[in-house]
């Protein structure tokens, strides 16, 4: 798929091989739970959110710890493998600003925590994109910006081990 993928690094200024196309936002969402969580780990999960966060990490055995959104980016990410941000937030509409993102990006990273960020609505606003950051999971949809119901289309966006577990 390398024109899909040269496309989603042009739109969001990350190489192309770290582009993995999916079967919609959804698959890249289950794609990156499944690949970084292990039964009986912890994944901190935003409430209220996307309900699929949770159904996703139970389906790998690991266990949901909800935290409000809007306190989210000051979890303590340390018993967490996985943390999971949907920047704006579905269904409240809250948006992260970049600097608040990053600081708990490397949160995550020093305590060895992948960060998932669910950016299916982030093309509706003027915020920009984590993707092609170290320690970072991008999950993308293209049914919702672009218009087109019933397609299934989407991507992650990772590097290194992160990139090389999706691929």
């Amino acid at each position: 798929y390398r024109e899909f993928r040269e496309a989603a690094a042009r739109n969001f200024d990350c190489d192309p091989g770290q582009v993995v196309p999916t079967g919609g936002g959804l698959e890249a969402i289950r794609l990156a739970i499944g690949t970084h969580l292990a039964p009986g780990e912890r994944a901190l999960v935003p409430a209220p959110s996307f309900g699929e966060y949770a159904r996703e990490v139970r389906l790998q055995g690991g266990e949901p710890v909800f935290v409000p959104g809007a306190t989210i980016l000051d979890a303590d990410t340390s018993d967490a493998a996985l943390a999971i941000v949907c920047n704006p937030n579905n269904p409240t509409g809250r948006g992260y600003e970049r600097a608040a993102l990053e600081a708990f990006a490397r949160r995550c990273r020093e305590s060895d925590t992948t960060l998932l960020v669910d950016e299916a609505f982030l093309s509706f606003t003027e915020r920009p994109s984590l993707a092609g950051r170290e320690g970072i999971v991008v999950a993308r949809s293209l049914t919702k910006l672009y218009g087109l119901p019933g397609l299934r289309a989407g991507y992650a966006v990772a590097t290194g081990e992160s990139l090389d577990r999706l691929s």
